[in-house]
């Protein structure tokens, strides 16, 4: 996103615009070292990586994190396989949600995670879901989903 699309006075700049001015400034520098214009694009490429949603390496983080917790003696050795995210953003927090379902689908294993997308930020009704598995009102209601999942889950 290059600009916030949240409520503000005034308009705030996202994580795409850091991305895009990052990338105009390794460009600049590459063209004062005189380092051959047709290649900046693959060497641009191939110098950024970008860390957070959507990736599917920070949901495998999360997993991790999240096991851990769930197999410590104080939550009672609980397995954890079924995630759920939370977000207002289909491009980032449901995306993310799509690329580790992915990844999982790809390694046939059980895990699965599930998007919950709120309208309480980006995603305003109308606007494309990106898969997401439900949309909700706020956060208390997608907290009140998740649990009605994990009773008939427990059925």
């Amino acid at each position: 996103d290059v600009l916030w699309k949240a409520q503000h006075p005034y308009p705030r700049f996202g994580q795409g615009a850091f991305k895009i001015a990052l990338k105009a400034l390794y460009h600049t520098r590459l063209r004062s070292l005189r380092v051959p214009e047709e290649t900046h694009d693959e060497m641009v490429a191939s110098s950024f990586r970008q860390w957070g949603k959507p990736t599917e390496a920070t949901f495998r983080f999360l997993e991790e994190r999240l096991r851990a917790f769930a197999s410590a003696p104080a939550a009672g050795g609980a397995r954890a396989e079924r995630f759920y995210m939370v977000g207002d953003n289909p491009a980032s927090d449901i995306e993310g949600v799509r690329r580790a379902n992915i990844f999982h689908k790809a390694k046939g294993n059980d895990t699965a995670w599930k998007g919950v997308l709120v309208k309480t930020g980006v995603y305003k009704d109308g606007d494309e879901t990106n898969g997401a598995t439900t949309v909700v009102a706020g956060v208390a209601e997608a907290v009140d989903w998740i649990l009605a999942c994990e009773r008939e889950h427990a059925k």
